[in-house]
């Protein structure tokens, strides 16, 4: 059930609440709010819920930092919450993370070996970031914990700084890494070898995702694909007309590719792969990634794939209307 927005105020507060011993809820409505909800989370060894209130929010210099040193607690942040954050509409166009084209948006990391902390960033627009002091601008690398970007645009980025990536998703101890029902679109990344990177030493699941408009690897030395994974896999993503002379996808580990539409796949594949397209998505335009009627990429994603489907899509409407889309919106008509 979606929960409709009542009403955005013009002032904002910071207001923390200790639900249990171990939780702590955050309630921000200013950029200064939320890098102080972040500093306490990263050293308070509590479960935190960082909840934003819909509205634009400016980085600071190097980025919203959360740098967690010990302990398994997790981090949750969403966005589109009202001003006293008791109601939130799951739509990631109401909250704007902005780099200004001068910071990066995101640089969370965990840095002991032995925490299962995990981190999941949802319900945001993540707009026009670049490299800073040498990070991509959105990077989200935990231990044994898990990392998630779920329900986010991911728009007009880039990476100036070779071998950076607009995207950095990594989980280095044995957490999985999960990128679900994202548009990433119209970002550049011209000098390095890839557009977004996902490492994991358990699995990264990499699904339902709109993937197009990108630039990346015009000014490098060799080019690995625009996106390059590790121990992952790919289920019902659309990812289309990016850089056309580059592969789409590039892994050492041979990814599971479950019904997806791509047009350059570019590496070597799991024999048990099927289900796979190469064919105009039919966006309602260039700027709008929605499925117009006739597309081929509409019910014809797989319901159950590895690593699951979440029940919204990225505009907040129930994610299987039928059978699931390929993409990260789902049609919510007839498909012709």
């Amino acid at each position: 059930m979606i929960r409709r927005l009542m009403a955005i105020g013009a002032v904002f507060a910071l207001a923390t609440s200790a639900c249990t011993a171990q939780a702590t809820v955050f309630c921000v409505g200013t950029a200064d709010a939320f890098q102080h909800a972040l500093n306490i989370a990263a050293t308070n060894a509590q479960n935190n819920t960082i909840k934003v209130r819909a509205g634009t929010y400016l980085t600071p210099d190097g980025g919203f930092t959360y740098w967690h040193d010990t302990g398994n607690d997790k981090l949750v942040i969403e966005g589109g919450w009202n001003v006293g954050c008791t109601m939130q509409t799951q739509d990631a166009s109401l909250t704007v993370i902005d780099g200004g084209d001068e910071h990066a948006l995101l640089d969370f990391y965990t840095f002991d070996p032995s925490s299962k902390a995990d981190v999941i960033v949802r319900y945001f627009d993540l707009y026009d970031g670049i490299t800073e002091r040498g990070s991509s601008p959105i990077t989200i690398e935990t231990e044994l914990g898990d990392a998630r970007i779920e329900n986010c645009r991911i728009r007009n980025n880039f990476a100036l700084v070779p071998n950076t990536e607009i995207v950095r998703l990594g989980s280095f101890g044995g957490g999985n890494v999960y990128f679900l029902d994202n548009v990433v679109a119209d970002n550049t990344a011209r000098g390095s070898h890839e557009l977004m990177y996902f490492t994991s030493d358990a699995h990264a699941f990499i699904n339902n995702n709109t993937i197009t408009a990108n630039l990346f690897g015009t000014s490098a030395d060799y080019v690995d694909g625009l996106i390059l994974i590790n121990h992952g896999d790919f289920a019902n993503n659309i990812i289309w007309d990016n850089t056309p002379w580059y592969p789409e996808i590039w892994s050492g580990t041979s990814p599971l590719l479950i019904d997806n539409d791509i047009d350059f796949i570019g590496t070597p594949t799991d024999p048990s792969s099927h289900g796979n397209i190469d064919e105009d998505p039919r966006f309602v335009s260039a700027s709008n990634r929605h499925l117009r009627s006739g597309s081929p990429a509409c019910d014809a994603g797989d319901s159950s794939p590895p690593g699951t489907t979440r029940t919204i899509d990225l505009d907040g409407n129930p994610r299987a209307v039928r059978t699931v889309d390929m993409g990260a919106y789902e049609r919510q008509g007839a498909c012709n």
